[in-house]
């Protein structure tokens, strides 16, 4: 099905820059999209109730997707925020479904090699180990970064990113941002 559509990684990034860098090609589609999705001004000073109450929204859209998927015995591996898509309307859904596997199906990719994006990256998927607690863990990260506006963990490189996600927990996201509610 052909989705029209941002990824979600665009709506954050834009969540997260420079409101004077705001006026650029396409400002006012992502206003309108981002409105959708939250309710109200999309910016990070702004984020209110309505804010919060539009990412439970977009976490509940992908966990009824992915339990869909789930139920039919497939697995995507590469739940991440470029691979979910916001459409017109504000809905969120999944794309990018090249690297999903049946559940029990071997593993089509080369032995040592881990499919997927390294940082929505469960641990035991580092391991070699895939299963829909995965995709869960992935939309969990995917979620993090909507409410500080940033990745969960922070290195770029392979080498560190492995080390945080096997050796560290991260920054609980109310230590980085104020006023996010308790129960999200």
């Amino acid at each position: 099905q052909l989705v029209e559509g941002i990824g979600l990684d665009r709506v954050i990034d834009w969540l997260a820059g420079d409101p004077s860098g705001r006026e650029t090609e396409g400002s006012a589609e992502m206003e309108a999209i981002c409105r959708r999705l939250f309710g109200g001004p999309c910016d990070a000073a702004h984020r209110t109730a309505l804010y919060w109450l539009g990412v439970a929204r977009i976490g509940e859209q992908v966990a009824q997707a992915l339990a869909y998927a789930h139920d039919q015995a497939v697995v995507h591996r590469d739940i991440k925020p470029g691979n979910l898509l916001v459409d017109r309307e504000g809905r969120v859904g999944g794309t990018d479904c090249g690297r999903a596997r049946a559940d029990q199906a071997p593993q089509v990719t080369q032995a040592g090699h881990v499919a997927g994006t390294l940082r929505y990256m469960a641990p035991e998927r580092l391991e070699g180990r895939t299963d829909a607690r995965g995709d869960i863990y992935a939309l969990g990260m995917t979620l993090y970064e909507l409410l500080p506006l940033r990745p969960a963990y922070g290195a770029t490189e392979a080498s560190g990113l492995v080390r945080q996600i096997t050796q560290t927990d991260p920054v609980a996201p109310r230590k980085v941002v104020t006023g996010i509610p308790l129960d999200l």
